[in-house]
């Protein structure tokens, strides 16, 4: 008869055998199976960092800078109060300075090791998600269910949109590190 008309097989469709629709679902299965595996792993990954990131800013928050500030504030109100600076002597005075200026020194060190953390969080997050996408490349590959250049589509795909997050986690970061530098020098200000 001749070979079928393209037409006339789109119409009648492909019939396989129920062997290899066996299979197509098996591995249609395994690939659903390394997409979720995949999504989870990175959810666990963002909950992980993000209770890191919730213990270190309430440890600089409640136990570091909070210390600070009250030294900070207990030795400028001691020149404040004009009665008891009457009858300081200058190097009382200036030893109060220095004990001021080495706290503001320490907040400042504060604030920097806390961004250098939040950096470093960034650097934690890709690594673990380019771990997990490289899992899920072999994966996707070694199931077959979809082309070669499809799962490296795939796998682009959600490379790119990890990449969005950490570039928009990164750029949130700078901002707070900035607003935190720029309360560190109001506070200079204040004293």
């Amino acid at each position: 008869e001749g070979r079928l008309q393209y037409d006339q097989v789109l119409n009648k469709g492909v019939n396989h055998s129920k062997a290899i629709d066996r299979i197509n679902q098996s591995r249609k299965l395994n690939h659903d199976k390394a997409m979720k595996d995949y999504d989870q792993n990175v959810v666990n990954i963002a909950e992980e960092l993000e209770q890191h990131v919730i213990e270190q800013c309430r440890y600089l928050r409640d136990d570091e800078l909070i210390e600070i500030d009250i030294v900070i504030k207990n030795n400028l109100k001691l020149l404040d109060d004009d009665e008891k600076l009457k009858y300081m002597s200058h190097e009382d005075v200036l030893n109060i300075w220095k004990e001021t200026n080495i706290s503001l020194l320490e907040r400042k060190n504060y604030i920097e090791k806390y961004a250098s953390f939040l950096m470093n969080i960034e650097t934690m997050r890709s690594q673990q998600i380019g771990a997990a996408l490289s899992t899920l490349a072999e994966s996707i590959v070694g199931v077959g269910y979809l082309l070669r250049d499809e799962a490296i589509r795939l796998v682009e795909s959600r490379a790119f949109l990890t990449n969005e997050v950490i570039v928009t986690n990164t750029r949130a970061f700078e901002d707070v590190i900035a607003r935190l530098r720029r309360m560190h020098v109001e506070e200079v200000v204040q004293c």
